[in-house]
């Protein structure tokens, strides 16, 4: 299981400098979400809670509270395993075109946050943890075991035979326009 900071270091570094903190810690719950639906593993073992603003590693926030803006995090992407490093790549590439406030509301309209809630008004402070299970029932619905290239999100077998994650064009995000439209 790869360590937190580790993953936050390779986001960083994929997206380049300037990541906002809020990006950061959306792209971290959706690594950990690909991950857990493709391989029915976690990525990381630190808790996601059901902030205000939408998934938040504890961990991570711990690290940038107060920061708007991040260029470096504190961890070793050059050490995750292969699996960890394709999750990161994937998620990163597959998501490129959203900031921060599009994820935090993209995250607003799906049932782990919801669930985590538990009723709090969309305004009220939240820690609640998002719990693995509900992370991965909702996630394995939006990945589909193909063997084509066509597809936007999903899974596809790799030449040593791993799932490893895909967007599918027709599901769950095209654009930036069309998750827009979702919330």
């Amino acid at each position: 299981m790869a360590n937190v900071n580790d993953v936050a270091a390779a986001i960083v570094e994929q997206c380049g400098q300037g990541i906002t903190t809020m990006r950061l810690e959306k792209l971290a719950y959706y690594c950990q979400a690909w991950h857990l639906a493709s391989t029915q593993h976690p990525l990381f073992s630190a808790e996601i809670q059901a902030f205000r603003d939408g998934p938040v590693v504890r961990e991570l926030f711990a690290q940038h509270k107060g920061r708007r803006v991040v260029d470096q995090w504190n961890g070793n992407a050059a050490s995750l395993s292969e699996a960890a490093a394709s999750t990161v790549r994937a998620v990163v590439a597959a998501l490129a075109d959203f900031e921060g406030d599009d994820l935090s509301a993209l995250t607003h309209t799906e049932q782990p946050w919801l669930d985590a809630r538990g009723g709090l008004a969309p305004e009220a402070q939240g820690n609640r943890a998002i719990e693995h299970a509900s992370i991965q029932r909702f996630f394995v619905d939006k990945f589909r075991p193909e063997r084509t290239s066509s597809s936007r999100f999903g899974r596809t077998l790799s030449r040593n035979g791993r799932s490893t994650i895909r967007p599918i064009s027709n599901g769950w995000i095209a654009s930036r326009r069309s998750a827009r439209k979702m919330i």
